[in-house]
């Protein structure tokens, strides 16, 4: 895990370390339950959109240390096969790049919730 994406979806995420029990709790709950459960910072589409672009760099290590793990085709394909919404890996790669795309808003907010996910999944909560 790359400690600058784990930095950056806790301050996403309005924690503070110091803050043992909230930290905890919230990365439980978002391991537990999914991202897609309202956590702050990644509710809203502009809000993840911005995170994704300003993190893109380590959120595609993370990916691509995944895509390598599963012994996947390719980074667009797992990004499509995991997104789940019929997305083909050409409007994957399509939004991955072209912030004009139609699919940049949705492959861009998956980016940033992959985050939050990789990272709560990193901690130990027993």
């Amino acid at each position: 895990m790359d400690n600058q994406l784990e930095k950056a979806v806790v301050k996403q995420l309005g924690l503070r370390y110091t803050d043992v029990e909230e930290f905890r709790g919230t990365l439980a709950d978002i391991r537990n339950n999914g991202i897609d459960g309202g956590f702050h910072g990644f509710i809203y589409y502009r809000d993840t959109v911005k995170f994704a672009t300003d993190n893109k760099k380590e959120i595609v290590e993370e990916v691509l240390k995944l895509a390598n793990d599963l012994g996947t085709a390719g980074v667009y394909t797992m990004i499509a096969e995991f997104m789940d919404s019929g997305i083909t890996t050409d409007e994957v790669a399509d939004g991955f790049h072209n912030s004009e795309s139609e699919f940049h808003t949705p492959v861009m907010n998956w980016l940033a919730w992959f985050a939050a996910e990789n990272v709560a999944n990193t901690y130990d909560y027993a």
